[in-house]
């Protein structure tokens, strides 16, 4: 019997107009496929498979608790990726917080809409704080996709997953209200709900696709994947996944380049520049937007010797990637294993 609602898939609906290619064919990029701005390294939510839930986790690896983007630095940064010689293909507004909590997160899209720097605004929160009023900011602002994590279907549930909030009918009313904003201002906003499965019931699901699936374009469930710095923490909550988020792609426990640094950059809330979204601790910081250009960050030499050490083979030398399993269920199209002599070549990688 198949279940009530299938695992996300990789070709989204939003994605139907932009065809995925193979990465290594494309290497090396002028211009970063996709840039993740953090507006807030803090979170309304305490959720267990996130490090952003773990405050103590956070100070065992010498990380803040959290905190808001500054707006000049994002003036700046805005400023930054129109010097590149394209549009990104995404530009995402979150990373390890809640960016709802930003109170000028509209104010940031728009700027970004109208300087015209990616083809695709994408955000993603878990919907606590969606109000009509900020849905309608957003929408006015121009953001092309919002995606809500859902972190249960009933009030206990919220209550034992998030620690801070239990109130799942809210979660649903803001959809909704979202839903009906879009609609009234005419707007092609995607909406996604997503809801990570861990150990979810059939009739959790059901109750899932019956809420969320009238007013989404997309609902699926993901798995829990195993974060950078897994051996401090189980982030799979014990369901250790045999799949990828999109619940098809088998892991590859041998694989040895990550792809994320040679199409990606993730600016954390207090400027520092990692190579990848899954940087949580900060261990693996490439530049500092706060003195360096984007531009700078991503032709520089730091991010060219991390690109060089995972080209090698040296991979487990940064203790941000040594046991990160992110890398483990990237996509078929970004696995770099099989053209590291050719990439070589071109990144100069030491034999």
């Amino acid at each position: 019997m198949s279940s009530p609602v299938p695992f996300l898939g990789k070709d989204r609906p939003y994605e139907k107009d932009r065809p995925r290619v193979r990465l290594a064919a494309h290497l090396p990029l002028d211009v970063p496929f996709s840039v993740q701005i953090d507006p807030s390294s803090l979170c309304n939510f305490r959720c267990p498979f996130c490090p952003t839930g773990h405050p103590d986790l956070l100070s065992q690896v010498g990380r803040g608790r959290g905190q808001l983007l500054d707006f000049g630095l994002y003036e700046k940064l805005i400023g930054e990726l129109r010097a590149f010689p394209r549009p990104l293909k995404t530009l995402a507004l979150h990373k390890d917080g809640e960016p709802l909590l930003h109170p000028r997160l509209p104010e940031m899209a728009a700027m970004a809409r109208d300087a015209g720097v990616a083809d695709k605004i994408v955000l993603l929160t878990n919907g606590a704080l969606l109000s009509r009023e900020k849905s309608s900011a957003l929408l006015r602002a121009g953001v092309d996709v919002i995606r809500i994590s859902v972190e249960h279907v009933h009030e206990a549930g919220y209550r034992e997953r998030t620690k801070t909030f239990s109130d799942y009918e809210r979660i649903v009313a803001n959809v909704r209200a979202l839903r009906e904003e879009r609609d009234r201002l005419g707007s092609r906003l995607h909406i996604g709900a997503k809801i990570i499965d861990l150990g979810l019931s059939e009739a959790d699901q059901e109750t899932f696709a019956r809420d969320f699936g009238p007013l989404c374009d997309e609902v699926g469930r993901t798995t829990a994947q195993g974060w950078s710095y897994s051996e401090l923490f189980d982030f799979t909550l014990g369901t250790r996944p045999e799949v990828s988020l999109d619940g098809r792609t088998p892991l590859k426990p041998g694989r040895v380049v990550c792809p994320f640094p040679f199409y990606t950059l993730a600016v954390n809330a207090n400027g520092l520049v990692s190579p990848c979204s899954d940087d949580w601790a900060q261990k693996a910081i490439i530049g500092d937007a706060n003195s360096e250009s984007l531009l700078e960050i991503w032709n520089g030499p730091r991010l060219a010797e991390f690109r060089r050490m995972h080209l090698a083979g040296r991979r487990g030398e940064n203790p941000a990637c040594r046991n990160c399993q992110c890398v483990l269920g990237a996509p078929e199209d970004c696995d770099l294993d099989g053209e590291r002599v050719r990439l070589d070549g071109i990144f100069g990688a030491a034999p």
